[in-house]
């Protein structure tokens, strides 16, 4: 077992895909970084006997490695993951996301530069297109407004192991979003860091594998909730709610586009659209959206074949 706390703490909460965990944990491991600077916690809410076995012997193989199997649903295995963390900075890892060479010593730097301080952070992974890779945001507005309608992406949440020994773990998280109730817990601060460097790459999957909740209650009903829910905190300022509601309505349009009208399979599950629309988003300005996102696709298609 570890003697003195990491630097950080990698956390892939997962539901025992082996294609997906192991090449995961052999990026990690890859980099070979001295393993008392950092730890990896895996909890697994499958029911994958290999899986487990798999795991067992990734731990006698890495005395930095934790696997716990868990009962909790969905996302809250997000949660679960980030309790039984140690390092100085929890770290999400989606366990579809390979890191890149390098990534496990940049984190370790991160907490290293950062450790005095210790001002929120959200590594966006490239999403973002940040002109300067690292921004550093001087309010809570400014930092929820840059982030846009991808803080709803799990993928790039951390937050310093003693903000989470400040939240109340008691009260329940958000349903499809639990990483929000971490992303925009401080509030107050004055200094908050977006880090758009590129350190994992997704890794090809079965669609079919993927999650199974209701998509459009979860992004076009929970999400602007949580946003909308910040301005009337007068957390966001009302520029900033309008924002990123209009950024993410066409992320919505374009969930409709991909799954409602070209039919992709996809493991979600697509019966709540007539009951998602219209609190926030109405049902021509959707299929409007999308129809407009689809000319978009063509022309790009058309531009790049030239």
């Amino acid at each position: 077992m570890m003697s003195r706390e990491p630097y950080v703490s990698l956390c892939i909460p997962t539901n025992g895909v082996m294609e997906w965990v192991v090449p995961v944990l052999d990026s990690i491991y890859a980099e070979k970084c001295d393993t008392d600077n950092f730890e990896v916690v895996v909890t697994d809410n499958g029911q994958n006997f290999d899986f487990q076995n798999a795991m067992e012997e990734y731990q006698n193989r890495y005395s930095n490695l934790i696997y716990k199997k868990t009962d909790a649903q969905l996302f809250q295995n997000q949660v679960e993951a980030f309790k039984l963390a140690r390092g100085q900075l929890i770290k999400f890892v989606n366990h579809r996301m390979t890191l890149l060479s390098g990534t496990v010593e940049y984190l370790i730097a991160f907490v290293k530069k950062y450790t005095e301080t210790k001002p929120m952070a959200y590594f966006s992974n490239g999403m973002l297109n940040l002109h300067d890779k690292v921004k550093e945001c001087s309010s809570f507005d400014e930092y929820v407004r840059t982030l846009s309608y991808w803080s709803s992406w799990s993928a790039g949440t951390a937050i310093w192991k003693s903000h989470f020994e400040q939240m109340n773990l008691d009260q329940p998280f958000n349903g499809y979003f639990p990483h929000t109730d971490i992303v925009f817990f401080e509030k107050s601060g004055d200094k908050y860091i977006v880090d758009d460097t590129v350190l994992m790459q997704e890794i090809p999957a079965d669609v079919t594998k993927k999650g199974s909740y209701d998509l459009f209650d979860a992004f076009a009903v929970q999400y602007p909730t949580i946003i909308q829910q910040l301005y009337v905190e007068r957390a966001v300022t009302k520029k900033t709610y309008e924002f990123i509601k209009r950024k993410n309505g066409f992320f919505v349009s374009d969930l409709y586009l991909q799954y409602m009208i070209k039919k992709r399979p996809c493991s979600y599950n697509l019966d709540g659209y007539d009951q998602a629309v219209g609190k926030y988003y109405g049902n021509i300005e959707i299929k409007v959206k999308a129809v407009l996102l689809e000319i978009k696709y063509i022309l790009k298609k058309i531009v790049r074949g030239k």
